[in-house]
């Protein structure tokens, strides 16, 4: 579930902000480096 959010989230980040490349990274990193 965790993925699909991060999936759509960064999916639509990208559509409405694509220039927060960048700030997408560091979130999807951290959540990736987090515990489940």
């Amino acid at each position: 579930m965790h993925i699909l959010l991060l999936m759509l989230d960064y999916q639509l980040m990208k559509k409405f902000l694509p220039t927060l490349y960048q700030f997408e990274n560091i979130s999807i990193h951290m959540v990736f480096d987090m515990p489940e």
